[in-house]
């Protein structure tokens, strides 16, 4: 019924504005596992995926402060990214997906939100690190 249509709609809305400036990007994910008494790192290249990558004009800039070897490093998500609903993109303390972008750069998954319609994603709005 009408659910399904405006659910359908809104995919269709983002799939092409994915399009209006597509970009296919392979993410290179690094998970952190439990085995035996401790956590090992476990890398997975996951399947291309085509996304639009924007930079965002918030007025407020916002930070990330992450304690380093070098003491404070501040880490700025000024770009953003959309992905449809059958993107595979996490964020969280146990997993690290990062990607790279010919021309623009090293990208660290920031934060995903999950944009929903009814309770089904219709796709993710995501905060991106560039790093240098």
């Amino acid at each position: 019924g009408d659910v399904m249509s405006l659910l359908e709609t809104r995919r269709r809305m983002l799939t092409f504005s994915i399009q209006q400036n597509p970009i296919t990007i392979t993410i290179n994910r690094t998970e952190k596992v439990r085995q035996g008494g401790g956590f090992a790192e476990v890398k997975t290249p996951l399947d291309p995926i085509t996304v639009r990558i924007f930079q965002q004009k918030d007025t407020i800039v916002r930070v990330r402060v992450i304690s380093d070897v070098s003491g404070l490093k501040e880490k700025v998500t000024d770009f953003g990214m959309l992905a449809d609903h059958n993107a595979d993109i996490r964020d969280g303390p146990n997993v690290r997906d990062e990607f790279d972008v010919p021309g623009l750069g090293h990208f660290v998954v920031a934060s995903v939100t999950r944009m929903l319609q009814s309770g089904e994603v219709v796709g993710y709005q995501v905060d991106l690190e560039r790093e240098s």
